[in-house]
């Protein structure tokens, strides 16, 4: 499973530990590299520790009167291969930190789309978004600083640690303690960072889709003059983000300070102590410059190591809100643990009569405990929902709003299962179905219009590859569009801007009409198709339907006349239930709740 490789051990019950796992394992890649970044380390490392003991050699030799100038060029051949080998470390760790970013924000983004219907609803876009970017960023600074301190810093300390050992084990003594204070003190900053970065994360993740909300609506804001309002709305909680972000900052400066003035504070030690032991010829003077220098080389180690403390403490939250999303149930996953194995990856057989049954179907939707309601709050529902569509069949499918009709369409199109009751497709309960193979038979046009940014061939293929120009051509021009791009360059290459705004509400309509059609579909759901038609596309569309010239059962949510005179049946939907049956004709007869339909403004 995608989240398994995320946190390494899901059974892992200490945070912490899940999250070391996943920055010390998945980023690094295969054995060879692992065995180069070691080996430039100890280059480093090598190189580094060996320069006090030139430079212990060199004031040896100048209080002996001999001075060896090689030293000087063995010094500077020390700082070359330092500085070398260092580079090439730090190039691949830049690069695996960057493949990491990529690795992290694939599974997310895999993850994220096939989330179940029900948990998808928990999240803002906004709040998504700010995971995608923000979120796998930190995780791969994380990782960045991890690496650099454990392959570069870490031995650098350990050696200069073992150095100052064998020089004075009373003047490490003293060092250790003051860098002990300090790093206590770090430590205390770190959990504080940790718990203001998720709260600042998640408060900027509701900014965030706040103002997605507000670009999806601001022609209904610019003409109710209500810019301002949200405006100062955006603006609170942006406020909100920035206290949040004074108290995080305030924490995160404190850190290199208390580095610095840790190590500066061990020079002015080490080097009042060793003077004072120096006058009383108890420390040689080589020996004292050899323990400076090794101090010296500790600065940037310990810098270093506090840097990853930050950058870990950071991401800890980052983690955190990361694992969430990926530990979600995807749609797959939940709908195929009930698929029987004996249709399991198995095509659907079309072969008896009744295209969709519904048999005593419940199904509601429950508020998100994301969104401060209780989740047993029923938003909408359909109650004990009994019908069905034969073969071949055009079904119109009316109600007032809220009277279930959307809410059967993606129960049929799988996007939820139902609470209690079942569904059948051509005699098979659709859960039994592999989901897959199942949509393949299916295509469902929705009220939104949803247009995806990009080319016309995209919208209409959808990724379907085996799909002729000529095919394409063919379904724009039964629904009318054909002409609308036929004088663009490469017509069906022609982009349609960021979704669809290039164009109006009624050409969205069509062309998601048409990208219904051109997949040639056993069972073709319609939301709404004509809501945003004058009368003549509306025509247009009752006679592409009418046209369809393979075996296709039609159910249409509806609330315009046209479409209910033309249907073979109608079905009326009353507070989730099915409340009468039959041709517009015979509802108009038998069906007072019909009658009050067609002459209220929802059927005008």
């Amino acid at each position: 499973m995608i989240i398994s490789s995320f946190i390494g051990h899901r059974e892992t019950r200490a945070e912490g530990s899940s999250f070391l796992s996943f920055v010390w394992g998945y980023g690094l890649g295969g054995a060879a590299r692992v065995v180069i970044l070691v080996l430039l380390s100890f280059l480093a490392t090598g190189c580094s520790l060996l320069q006090p003991a030139v430079l212990s050699m060199a004031i040896s030799s100048i209080q002996a009167g001999v001075f060896r100038v090689g030293l000087g060029f063995e010094l500077l051949a020390l700082l070359l291969l330092v500085a070398g080998a260092s580079v090439a470390r730090d190039v691949i760790l830049y690069r695996r930190g960057e493949a990491l970013l990529y690795n992290v924000r694939t599974m997310f983004v895999s993850h994220v789309l096939y989330l179940d219907f029900e948990t998808l609803g928990k999240y803002r876009a906004g709040d998504l978004v700010d995971r995608f970017t923000n979120e796998a960023e930190s995780l791969r600074d994380a990782f960045a600083a991890l690496y650099k301190f454990l392959l570069g810093s870490l031995p650098l300390i350990v050696g200069a640690l073992a150095g100052m050992v064998i020089l004075d084990v009373e003047l490490l003594a003293v060092s250790l303690f003051v860098i002990m204070i300090s790093t206590i003190s770090v430590s205390f900053l770190a959990k504080r960072i940790k718990v203001v970065s998720r709260a600042r994360q998640e408060s900027m993740g509701k900014v965030a889709a706040a103002l997605v909300g507000c670009l999806k609506v601001m022609r209904t804001l610019r003409v109710f003059d209500a810019v301002g309002h949200e405006r100062d709305l955006l603006y609170a909680q942006l406020g909100h983000v920035q206290g949040l972000g004074r108290r995080l900052g305030s924490y995160v400066s404190s850190i290199e300070p208390i580095s610095t003035a840790t190590i500066q504070l061990c020079f002015v030690v080490i080097i009042g102590v060793g003077v004072a032991r120096a006058a009383l010829e108890k420390t040689p003077l080589p020996e004292m410059a050899a323990f400076l220098v090794l101090l010296f080389i500790l600065v940037a180690p310990v810098n270093q190591l506090f840097s990853a403390l930050r950058a870990l403490a950071l991401a800890r939250a980052s983690f955190e809100r990361m694992r969430e999303i990926l530990e979600e149930p995807l749609e797959v996953e939940e709908k195929e643990r009930h698929c029987s194995e004996v249709t399991r990856g198995g095509k659907v057989e079309l072969s008896l009569d009744c295209a969709v049954v519904f048999r005593n179907v419940t199904f509601s939707y429950r508020a998100s405990r994301s969104r401060g309601t209780d989740s047993s709050v029923v938003i909408g529902a359909v109650r004990s929902l009994s019908f069905k569509v034969n073969r071949g069949e055009h079904v119109a499918v009316v109600g007032a709003s809220g009277s279930g009709k959307t809410t059967m369409l993606t129960l049929i199109a799988r996007l939820y299962e139902p609470d209690c009751g079942d569904i059948s497709f051509f005699g098979e309960n659709i859960l039994t179905l592999n989901i897959s193979d199942y949509r393949e038979n299916i295509a469902i046009v929705e009220q939104g219009t949803p247009v995806l940014t990009g080319s016309l061939r995209h919208n209409l293929t959808m990724g379907d590859g085996g799909i002729g120009d000529s095919e394409l051509c063919g379904v724009l021009e039964r629904v009318g569009l054909l002409r609308r791009f036929s004088e663009c360059p490469a017509m069906l290459e022609a982009p349609l801007g960021e979704g669809g705004e290039d164009l109006s509400g009624g050409e969205k309509q069509l062309l998601c009409l048409a990208r219904a059609l051109v997949r040639r579909p056993r069972l073709l759901l319609l939301d709404e198709v004509t809501s945003h038609l004058d009368g003549g596309n509306e025509e247009l569309v009752l006679d592409a339907l009418r046209s369809i010239d393979w075996p296709c059962t039609v159910i249409s949510v509806t609330h315009r006349l046209a479409s209910m005179v033309d249907s073979d049946r109608v079905l009326v939907m009353d507070r989730g239930s099915l409340a009468a049956s039959g041709t517009h004709a015979e509802l108009l007869r038998s069906s007072q709740l019909y009658r009050d339909l067609i002459h209220s403004r929802i059927m005008r």
